[in-house]
């Protein structure tokens, strides 16, 4: 498959931490031999940048022959409203979904447009619909411990 995955959160030199989980999805779909291409929408404009974008996901799907456009975060998936016909799936990550009120009517919204929603938990999928998958733990880096450890 052919996966374009659009995001307001990833790793760059200035922020390392930013959506790592992101990045670590983007990875291991990489190992099971997708092709995977990121657009990371940037911090410039603020807000504004979601609707700025849309024409960007429009040409990179016109010019990418992708088969699905994944959006990570509610108001990024208003960046992929035009996306030459590919199918969208949203991941809501919580605050998107949960906190405010402009933010989560605007996920509401999206959530009906998309082809498939995923919520990071039920309190997430309870707002939005959607089939609920957790972020998962890398158990190769992270292991149950003892308290005192």
């Amino acid at each position: 498959m052919n996966i374009l995955v659009v995001t307001n959160m990833f790793p760059s030199t200035q922020r390392p931490g930013e959506g790592a989980f992101v990045l670590s999805q983007v990875e291991q779909i990489r190992k099971l031999g997708h092709k995977v291409d990121v657009l990371e929408l940037g911090r410039r404009f603020g807000q504004l940048r979601y609707l700025l974008a849309v024409s960007t996901v429009f040409r990179a799907t016109c010019a990418g022959a992708y088969d699905v456009v994944h959006a990570h975060y509610g108001l990024t998936a208003l960046s992929c409203v035009v996306r030459n016909g590919c199918p969208l799936v949203i991941t809501f990550h919580g605050s998107d979904a949960l906190v405010g009120v402009v933010e989560p009517a605007i996920g509401r919204v999206v959530s009906r447009l998309a082809d498939e929603v995923i919520a990071v938990s039920p309190a997430v999928a309870r707002r939005v619909g959607g089939v609920v998958i957790p972020c998962g733990v890398d158990l190769e880096r992270f292991r149950p411990t003892s308290r005192s450890e």
